[in-house]
């Protein structure tokens, strides 16, 4: 048994990742953090000479993959051979309930007109009016950063934020999850800090001050929100990788590790309600 998870995914990386190859074989369960980074290394890798992506054998991570509609994405970027991997793989989609598919949101304006669908898919999940508003507004200010920070540097030809999610309803907890192929966060915030050593440095400076929206127009404090909303209003922690930087906050403590560095950033919020 091999999780593809965010507690497992760091111990193991090589077993899945060797450079354009993505091998999930062996995988028997998969997360949305495990998902968010299975796009962003299929996003940088997927025009690359020796690209292969195999699926696992293990039923029923082929029917979360599928639930997700990986296939979907693969099939956005032009990987119609794998995704055509997925057409014999039969699911519920009642069973797709609680499992936020992979919404790829190229443009900041894509993003925005799909912000009440969130909204919707938070009640959903059980949170009250109050929760889902919180929920909302998080997502919103995260998404956003994502193409503030971004804007004229993509640094790959595809763009935008990629979205996923899990309810837990036995737990009462619910994930949700925002990747980018981006800059990360040590260039986003050259200009604000050009001393900055690494991205742990870059993200606990833009958890600190909050940082939000381009830096060179000195606005904005979104992340400000994100961490009183989710600490303080929603009983929730942040998760933040930016290439090789993984930083996680919570109310009490603030954690970082160095890990297998991706392109771009993943972004988690993990609540309790």
């Amino acid at each position: 048994m091999v999780n593809f998870n965010f507690e497992n995914i760091y111990k193991n990386y090589e077993l899945f990742i060797h450079g354009p190859k993505i091998d999930l074989a062996k995988v028997t369960f998969i997360d949305p953090w495990g998902i968010a980074l299975l796009c962003l290394n299929i996003a940088e890798n997927h025009t690359k000479p020796g690209f292969d992506f195999i699926l696992p054998k293990d039923i029923d991570a082929l029917h979360y993959l599928k639930r997700t509609h990986l296939d979907r994405f693969l099939e956005e970027l032009g990987l119609i051979k794998y995704a055509r991997l997925f057409d014999a793989v039969q699911i519920n989609e009642r069973e797709n309930l609680n499992v936020h598919e992979i919404y790829h949101c190229p443009t900041q304006d894509i993003f925005g007109a799909r912000l009440n669908k969130f909204y919707m898919m938070f009640e959903h999940c059980g949170l009250d009016d109050g929760q889902a508003g919180y929920m909302t507004g998080i997502l919103g200010e995260i998404g956003n950063n994502v193409f503030d920070h971004n804007l004229g540097n993509w640094p790959i030809d595809v763009t935008g934020a990629i979205i996923v999610g899990q309810a837990y309803p036995k737990k009462h907890e619910l994930e949700i999850i925002v990747a980018d192929p981006g800059i990360g966060f040590k260039q986003s915030l050259r200009r604000k800090d050009p001393n900055l050593k690494n991205q742990i440095e870059a993200i606990e400076l833009a958890l600190k001050e909050g940082v939000s929206g381009r830096i060179e127009e000195k606005r904005g404090n979104g992340l400000k929100c994100v961490q009183d909303w989710t600490f303080n209003e929603l009983s929730g922690m942040i998760k933040i990788q930016s290439y090789d930087g993984l930083v996680i906050a919570s109310k009490k403590e603030l954690r970082s590790q160095t890990v297998p560095a991706i392109l771009g950033t993943i972004v988690g919020v993990k609540i309790s309600y």
